[in-house]
């Protein structure tokens, strides 16, 4: 559990938090200087985890690439309007991206907890005879339209926002955006406690069963030797 717990760490270290803190360290006028690179030793750790580890993190680099490139871009946006409408539409091409995947059956949040159970050298098999099993399909769809329809609201709010307030009172629609945060958030922290209680359920059931093989074995081994003495 200790090995599982440092990886998740570094793959969040490395994946999520750099790019922000990278951002927050050099600032936005050095860190397009930094982005190379930095999606470099993001391929690198990757190309490592999958020779030493026999995993790799789909949906860990594809948000690292993510954010370094949405950062990167956000520099040619200074006024705050801009700034506004260009988060918007990044909103906008998220729940977009999400709904392709979804016609492909490739759900983000089935790669993501495939990503995870990966660190504990989980193979496919067995990741897919647990979904199965648990019926985590219906919970990675539910968070799926959740997350959709969380990044419609705020979209709609944003637009509604722009329109009627303008150039000056956009602000005016961000108390409604962070109570519809709150809100989506709240149900999605559930359905993912829902899934981590299954996920926990399931690891016990094989856990029993581990140990009641070994002591099977050893009262084989006593059968075995009382037979010997005699």
């Amino acid at each position: 559990m200790i090995k599982i717990k440092r990886k998740l760490l570094i793959d969040f270290t490395i994946y999520i938090a750099s790019p922000i803190i990278l951002y927050y360290i050099s600032g936005m006028n050095k860190f397009g200087s930094y982005v190379f690179y930095l999606i470099l030793a993001g391929i690198c750790y990757t190309s490592y985890t999958k020779y030493r580890q026999n995993r790799v993190s789909v949906s860990g680099l594809s948000i690292m690439i993510a954010m370094t490139l949405c950062i990167y871009f956000s520099k040619y946006h200074k006024s705050g309007i801009e700034i506004y409408t260009y988060i918007t539409y990044l909103i906008g091409l998220c729940a977009g991206v999400i709904l392709l995947l979804n016609l492909f059956n490739r759900n983000i949040f089935s790669q993501i907890y495939s990503d995870i159970l990966n660190t504990n050298s989980s193979r496919n098999l067995q990741i897919n005879t647990i979904i199965r099993k648990r019926k985590l399909e219906n919970e990675f769809d539910f968070l799926t339209s959740t997350l959709i329809l969380q990044l419609l609201v705020s979209i709609f709010i944003r637009f509604y926002s722009i329109i009627n307030y303008g150039i000056l009172g956009y602000n005016n629609g961000y108390s409604i955006e962070i109570l519809s945060l709150i809100t989506f958030s709240g149900i999605e922290l559930y359905t993912i406690y829902k899934i981590i209680l299954k996920t926990a359920v399931d690891k016990s059931i094989s856990n029993k069963s581990s140990i009641n093989g070994k002591n099977e074995g050893i009262v084989i081994n006593l059968n075995k030797y009382k037979k010997v003495n005699k």
